[in-house]
């Protein structure tokens, strides 16, 4: 988990922060408000209440006021 193959299906490469990838299939990014604090995630982390998840899924922003 948190690794796909490399395009040469010769080894395992680690996800990119912001994607995941569940029994070694190829890395996806985290959906709307979920993100990666690092590489090599199994799954995406979902942001707190009042944030949101850049735009790159890897750290989780507050909402603007009179927003959620």
């Amino acid at each position: 988990p948190g690794h796909q193959p490399t395009s040469k299906q010769d080894g395992c490469q680690e996800c990119p922060q912001g994607q995941f990838s569940e029994n070694g299939e190829p890395c996806r990014p985290c959906l709307i408000g979920h993100y990666t604090t690092g590489t090599g995630f199994d799954e995406c982390l979902p942001c707190p209440a009042g944030y949101y998840a850049d735009i790159s899924r890897t750290l989780c922003l507050p909402c603007a006021a009179g927003t959620s």
